[in-house]
């Protein structure tokens, strides 16, 4: 069933073609306003989503890396379908943040770019930047970079990436050696 609001940024939905016939097909998304940013399909055939969900406490969270909610921003979470789209395998939830970008490796392994503006977003020990650098509009603030196992269940690393000023709309990719390679837009200096 649809539960989003009637509005821009509502539920998303899934669709899986067959030699051209609609095979399965589902909604995703909260009572919130919900952003639907890449979808994957794995080695299993299980579909991957990733996005920013509003009020993802909704869902059968399986794997919390953070309890921040906040009032003007959604959740940054990683939603594993099964290969018929009838049933969440698991949702993996890792902070407040705005715009998102994924990729996926060859081993499954997701990896997500995004905005927050969370000076408590889950960080890695020895990241590159460990600390929240400043950042005052709600869909902007610092951007982050991660790395989640193919299930959602662990955090492999995670880093913000940012100056004292707003960061923004980071387009990812990875190289053939898995390297993340990210271009934002800045205001910092």
């Amino acid at each position: 069933t649809f539960n989003g609001p009637v509005f821009r940024h509502s539920d998303g939905w899934i669709s899986r073609f067959v030699e051209n016939k609609l095979v399965n097909s589902t909604f995703i998304g909260t009572s919130g306003t919900d952003w639907i940013q890449n979808v994957f399909v794995n080695k299993q055939g299980e579909v991957v989503v990733v996005g920013v969900l509003k009020e993802w406490q909704e869902l059968p969270v399986s794997h919390k890396f953070s309890e921040e909610k906040l009032d003007t921003n959604g959740n940054a979470c990683m939603v594993r379908l099964s290969p018929e789209l009838d049933k969440i395998l698991s949702v993996t939830v890792l902070g407040p943040s705005w715009y998102l970008n994924s990729a996926m490796d060859d081993d499954g392994n997701i990896y997500i770019a995004g905005t927050t503006p969370s000076e408590k977003f889950p960080v890695s020990e020895g990241a590159y930047k460990t600390t929240f650098n400043g950042g005052k509009e709600t869909w902007a603030g610092d951007v982050f970079v991660c790395k989640l196992s193919p299930k959602g269940d662990e955090l492999l690393w995670s880093s913000y990436l940012g100056g004292s000023k707003d960061e923004s709309n980071p387009v990812m990719s990875l190289d053939n050696e898995n390297n993340v390679v990210v271009f934002l837009n800045t205001t910092s200096e």
